[in-house]
């Protein structure tokens, strides 16, 4: 069934429905895609990539590559970040390009770091018409092997621009933070709907806690981190709980996405690179037909002891920022 799985549930919403945000899997591999304000748990510049192959086992599956770098401005103690999202869909069948510019600047009060973060995007996403597939292709015994009736009279690519914002709180291994998503809800459709703009990218917003705890094991530090995180966007909701370790240099995570996935997440952290690696088990009825998902994230910081911290930067623990 060519492409029948991708066409109702990816292609059919872009056309008339509300367009979806690519999921990762662990939030320490993109931190601005969890919350724009989070850059940076001390002065390192990062430089970072974040693959994402969603539902292997279906032809035309999911594929998301992602590619930041976020620099740290003593002058003024603050992040500079530029990122770059490539999400393709059903073998190029609709691919959608992300370039995007993210501040942050970190606040102290007393013990307290509060980061703002601002962001804004420039999309453009590709349609391509001829691999997509129709109703009156389909036949009962031998599948699509009919030539569609069907014409497009729709674009072949849309672009806009989108912004979104987000505030964080850090205080004795507490993080406390809030995200929004599309704040303009951009119009995206490739075809109008009875003569009107059809399809937005609707506002998603999202909340994160998480708490970290320290323990010294034969003098090494063992952090150990729960966290929550709820993301709502239209009618859907999705509510993930984990808990994060993390000793010496390896990393060690399990956590539960409602009604979708269990998630297990292992890495390695050293002095100037972390690699995390995580893979969703499908617990839905899908379970037998998607092959999970698998995220590979890898983190860059080379010159993390050159550079001097700004006198109003706290180091912070953090599990959504490793």
């Amino acid at each position: 069934m060519r492409h029948f799985l991708l066409v109702v549930i990816a292609i059919g919403s872009s056309l008339i429905g509300k367009a979806q945000d690519p999921v990762t899997s662990h939030p320490m591999g993109t931190y601005t895609e969890l919350n724009p304000s989070m850059m940076g748990a001390d002065s390192s510049n990062v430089t970072y990539l974040n693959h994402r192959n969603q539902w292997p086992k279906i032809q035309g599956n999911y594929v998301t590559t992602r590619f930041g770098y976020h620099h740290y401005l003593s002058k003024i103690n603050g992040y500079l970040g530029l990122s770059l999202m490539q999400d393709n869909a059903g073998d190029g069948t609709l691919r959608t390009t992300n370039l995007s510019l993210n501040y942050a600047q970190n606040i102290k009060v007393k013990k307290i770091l509060i980061k703002v973060g601002i962001r804004g995007s420039y999309f453009q996403e590709v349609l391509d018409w001829d691999k997509l597939t129709y109703g009156d292709q389909i036949d009962q015994q031998l599948g699509f092997i009919s030539e569609t009736l069907y014409s497009y009279q729709g674009k072949q690519a849309i672009t806009y621009v989108d912004f979104s914002a987000g505030i964080s709180l850090y205080w004795k291994g507490f993080t406390l933070a809030a995200s929004s998503f599309h704040l303009g809800e951009p119009h995206t459709a490739f075809i109008s709907i009875d003569g009107g703009p059809g399809n937005q990218l609707l506002m998603k917003n999202s909340i994160q806690a998480a708490k970290t705890f320290e323990l010294a094991v034969n003098k090494r530090s063992l952090e150990i981190s729960p966290y929550y995180i709820i993301n709502m966007q239209q009618d859907f909701r999705t509510n993930t709980f984990g808990i994060l370790s993390s000793y010496h240099w390896a990393i060690l995570g399990v956590s539960y996405r409602n009604e979708d996935a269990l998630i297990y997440t292992a890495g390695v952290r050293t002095k100037y690179i972390n690699v995390v690696y995580s893979y969703d088990q499908t617990i839905s009825k899908l379970y037998d037909n998607t092959g999970g998902s698998h995220e590979i994230s890898l983190q860059f910081h080379p010159f993390k002891k050159r550079k001097k911290a700004h006198e109003n930067l706290i180091s912070v623990k953090s599990p959504f920022m490793l």
